[in-house]
């Protein structure tokens, strides 16, 4: 991955305070990456002793297994240890793959092909079409997995009819976020669970 900078130098001109006249100030360019906003957040987050793995897609998903010391999000760099303390995996946290009512499942990149992490939804930071998948469709999630065992003797996690989490909503973003869902890829297996009634 490379940052790109700015060879052109900045000039700002600024008013002598003696005589009144300008005169030419080198400015330093400090670059600007966006998609790296979150990449100096690196840590380590605990994952159960095995993955679930997919045999016809070779797929590896790693599930936390203790709460982060930071909430999860996209462009973190984190490493996965074991409980058993053995490092696993190391990798950045990339798109949503799949929304449950409970867990969230996450592609993690640079390290080893098909590797994700599930994690409880109350221990990540969504992105607004994800935060609107989770409260629209909440009722036709999927309930299975269970919740995290740290939530499991909580009243608001034991009723069916009730969402236990909050989420920050603009309603005026409601069409809009609609028509996304229409087109996004990333969300295909989540939205085939509810077409298939897999959401009790």
């Amino acid at each position: 991955m490379y940052l790109t900078f700015n060879s052109q130098k900045s000039v700002e001109r600024t008013a002598s305070p003696a005589s009144g006249e300008q005169r030419r100030t080198k400015r330093r360019n400090t670059p600007y990456a966006p998609h790296l906003a979150n990449a100096c957040n690196t840590y380590e987050v605990q994952v159960e002793e095995r993955p679930e793995t997919t045999e016809s897609e070779g797929e590896h998903v790693w599930i936390v297994d203790q709460q982060p010391p930071h909430s999860l999000a996209r462009g973190h760099v984190i490493t996965l240890r074991s409980t058993s303390t053995e490092i696993v995996r190391s990798g950045r946290i990339s798109t949503v793959t799949l929304i449950t009512r409970h867990w969230i499942t996450v592609r993690l990149t640079g390290g080893h092909a098909n590797t994700y992490l599930r994690t409880p939804t109350s221990w990540i930071k969504l992105g607004k079409l994800d935060r609107f998948v989770h409260t629209e469709l909440y009722e036709s999630l999927p309930g299975s997995p269970e919740p995290h065992h740290s939530f499991s003797n909580r009243p608001t996690f034991a009723d069916d009819q009730t969402n236990p989490y909050q989420f920050e909503q603009d309603p005026r973003d409601a069409d809009e976020l609609r028509e996304k869902l229409r087109g996004t890829k990333r969300l295909k297996q989540t939205l085939d669970g509810l077409k298939h009634g897999k959401g009790k």
